[in-house]
């Protein structure tokens, strides 16, 4: 577990943290505006999938790569991982329903127009684009391999305890860029982080190790929550942690799923 997992963090955090601080540098410099600045942004969703990939190939070769690549075949999603997976949306729409009862009328994307000064088209790209990509490209690393080398050794939860400590980090140097800096909003994103974190295990676990599973629902969550910083993210925030909370009692920490844990699939 140790050279394997120490070289795709190393690798992963190397690649985005310096992505991410020199276009912050450039910025403050005025060599780039903030909406290239937003744009570029997306480059650093590719630390976790290129370490990925590199820590597959130097530790287990080519087959290693195949292994990881392999767990973004449809035919390993179940109807439990799958309904996890879209849990998301169906918070966003309850959260609609939420802001409706509570702010007096349908939410609008005026709101979000106003919370995220987007008036270009490249503001809009900006503001948009990164939910994809980081949804898209990040997945591939933490649960595809960082994950199962974990749970390799400790059980499910200590595992997503583990991983969480070291995706939250990760995300440090983004609070330069694109996340509000205060002790409360971090102390809530890592919170979140971590809840968020133990439904991606059992999404991960249920469905026998798809990262396709929890692309799905990493994809959909970065989006149903960029929409509104108050009804919408507060009503799927708080379904989250009923849903971490359900799956721990009925579950257990020790898999967090009825079909076990997935372990270390490389070493075949």
């Amino acid at each position: 577990m140790g050279k394997p997992l120490w070289l795709y963090g190393g690798t992963a955090y190397g690649i985005t943290w310096i992505i991410v601080l020199v276009l912050y540098l450039l910025h403050q410099h005025g060599d780039i505006n903030r909406d290239e600045l937003n744009l570029y942004f997306n480059l650093g969703a590719l630390g976790p999938f290129l370490g990925a990939i590199i820590a597959a190939s130097v530790c287990y070769g080519q087959a290693g790569v195949g292994r990881l690549f392999a767990t973004l075949n449809p035919s390993r999603l179940e109807w439990r991982s799958t309904l996890l997976a879209l849990s998301p949306l169906l918070l966003f729409a309850v959260g609609w329903c939420v802001h409706l009862l509570l702010a007096g009328a349908p939410f609008s994307f005026e709101t979000t127009k106003k919370q995220f000064d987007l008036t270009t088209t490249a503001s809009y790209l900006g503001w948009a684009t990164p939910f994809i990509t980081y949804g898209l490209f990040e997945e591939l690393g933490w649960r595809g391999f960082a994950l199962p080398h974990l749970q390799e050794k400790y059980s499910a939860f200590t595992s997503t305890i583990f991983l969480a400590i070291i995706w939250g980090l990760w995300h440090a140097p983004m609070f330069l860029i694109r996340f509000e800096f205060s002790v409360g909003i971090s102390v809530g994103f890592f919170l979140g982080l971590f809840v968020g974190a133990i439904i991606l295990t059992s999404i991960f676990n249920f469905s026998r190790g798809s990262t396709l599973a929890a692309i799905i629902f990493h994809l959909i969550n970065n989006i149903s929550s960029g929409f509104d910083k108050q009804f919408i993210v507060a009503t799927i925030s708080t379904g989250f942690v009923a849903i971490a909370i359900y799956l721990l009692v009925v579950f257990k920490p020790e898999n967090l799923a009825a079909t076990g844990r997935v372990g270390n699939y490389f070493k075949r």
